[in-house]
Order: C-alpha cells, then structure tokens, then sequence
C-alpha cells in the first residue's frame, strides 16, 4: 500500500466516502398501506467493511413562531422561535455485518409500512409535519447517509 493509497483511505475514513447512496421513494404512497422505497449503494475503490445498512423514517413536528419585543427605550426586535418534536421515528434494518465489494452496485428494495396511528403531512401558518427518510451505512469512521427525502403519505378516504 503506497502513500497516495494510505492518504485515500483515511480521507475515506474521516469523510465517510467510499460509498455513494441514493435513496429513490415512490411518487404516491399511503399512511396505512405498506409501499416500497429503494437505496442504491455504489462502492467505489475498495472493499468497505459495513456494520449496518438501514433506512432510517421519521415524523417531525417543526414549530417556527415570529416574535416581537419591544424594549424600554423603544427599540423594537424581531425574530423566530422554533422548535422540532420527534413524533415517530424507525430504522428498517436491512443488511448487518456485511463486506461490501469494490466497484460494485447494489440494490435493496424495502417495504415500508407507517404506524396505523400516523398522521398525515400537514403545512399550517406556524407548525408543520414532516415526513422524512433517509438511508445509512454505519462503518467505521464517518457514516455515509442518502440523500433527505421529505415525503408526503396520502390518507386514503373509504
């Protein structure tokens, strides 16, 4: 192992490359039927050690509240609160103490299934809720991660 080699493999270390993820959900998809979301994993130069490979779904409640204050000499200020409320949160595992080889590309599809008590994706004036995955690789070193996907489940109406 030459010195460009060592140099390479710690940068891959530290940064979390080596690995390049993409995360590919579906265009529709409904809070009480189960859907199936893909992550592609390219490895680029050499074999790399995985303790896991998971997807990772999450609801969040984000709050942002404009606030006004006014102090005793008149000046007037501005700003936001925000506050984020984790609601739900899964991580599908999908493979565990893996090699991942050189060069190669893989493709895992998963079926995703929401909590039957879910809540749909909602935009209001000041509160949000926010649907959103994402997929990781846990090695050593810096983990790589996919892209974010915000996604917006459907409630379907019988």
């Amino acid at each position: 192992m030459g010195i460009w080699d060592k140099i390479k493999s710690a940068k891959n270390y530290l940064t979390g490359g080596g690995i390049n993820l993409e995360l590919i959900n579906p265009e529709i998809c409904y809070l009480r039927k189960p859907f199936n979301v893909v992550l592609y994993i390219k490895v680029e130069d050499r074999d790399i050690e995985v303790d896991s490979i998971y997807i990772q779904v999450k609801q969040e409640e984000i709050v942002r509240v404009p606030v006004k204050s006014k102090n005793m000499n008149g000046h007037k200020t501005k700003r936001t609160e925000h506050k984020t409320h984790l609601l739900y949160e899964r991580k599908i595992l999908i493979e565990q103490d893996v090699i991942l080889d050189a060069q190669e590309e893989y493709d895992f599809e998963v079926e995703i299934e929401l909590p039957p008590d879910a809540f749909p994706a909602f935009i209001g004036k000041y509160t949000e809720l926010v649907w959103t995955m994402k997929g990781v690789v846990e090695k050593p070193g810096t983990n790589p991660k996919s892209n974010i996907i915000r996604f917006d489940p459907y409630y379907e109406i019988k």
